[in-house]
């Protein structure tokens, strides 16, 4: 009992579901399109009537008819306001289910993406990213410290120059064990026909007897011999 006498209101007993009491309430705008189709018929009535008496100049009889029919044409505006609220209720608890439905999507979505994600965060990810930089510089500089003995054998000025002397000695011995390139002896077809040729381009020697040139001027005894003799020599 309540110390101040007032009673507790009834809780309202909660539906069953969103799509349950929306199907209830199309029902119920159903039942009242039905009683609005009656009471339209009515006013029909009532108005046929009206006419009929005043044919009759019953005045009286058509008043009453008007005002029934006034009566019909309130019911059904009451009918209308009650069909837009159920509507609008509708209309509203189809938002619901529709923002509870992308919610609930949205929450899965979320689960989902905190099983995929694991215990994986900012702070994991940007250490792991340091870790892998530290690990490649570490493996640079191993792989520079290996190959540091190979980059100061090339950088040795002494063996360098020895390996130049080597180059330099390998390429004398190369030019003087060369064999000499071989002489072709010419066609026998060529051989002869250079043979037919004249061996100096000189004039052709005279035929018949030289007569001794007459010999102007002072000339040494000496020369003049020299120069018979050579005559001589050309005439045969």
């Amino acid at each position: 009992m309540n110390l101040f006498g007032k009673k507790k209101k009834a809780a309202v007993p909660a539906a069953t579901n969103t799509a349950d009491t929306i199907i209830r309430l199309r029902g119920t705008i159903e039942t009242l399109d039905k009683r609005e189709t009656f009471i339209a018929a009515k006013i029909v009535q009532q108005t046929n009537e009206a006419k009929a008496k005043l044919k009759k100049k019953d005045q009286r009889g058509a008043m009453f008819c008007l005002k029934r029919k006034k009566m019909y044409e309130k019911e059904i505006d009451k009918l209308n306001g009650a069909k837009l609220q159920l509507e609008q209720q509708i209309f509203a608890l189809e938002g619901a289910h529709i923002n509870t439905e992308a919610f609930e999507a949205s929450r899965a979505a979320v689960g989902a993406l905190k099983a995929a994600r694991g215990n994986i965060d900012a702070d994991t990810v940007e250490e792991t990213l340091d870790d892998i930089n530290e690990e490649m510089e570490l493996a640079n500089e191993i792989g520079e410290a290996i190959s540091r003995p190979a980059q100061e054998l090339f950088e040795d000025e002494e063996l360098l120059d020895e390996l130049r002397e080597l180059e330099e000695l390998g390429v004398e011995e190369d030019l003087l064990a060369a064999p000499a390139a071989p002489v072709r002896a010419p066609p026998a077809a060529a051989v002869a026909e250079e043979a037919k040729q004249p061996a100096y381009d000189l004039p052709a020697a005279p035929t018949g007897a030289v007569a001794a040139s007459a010999i102007q001027g002072d000339v040494d005894a000496d020369d003049l011999d020299a120069l018979r003799a050579l005559e001589a020599e050309l005439a045969v």
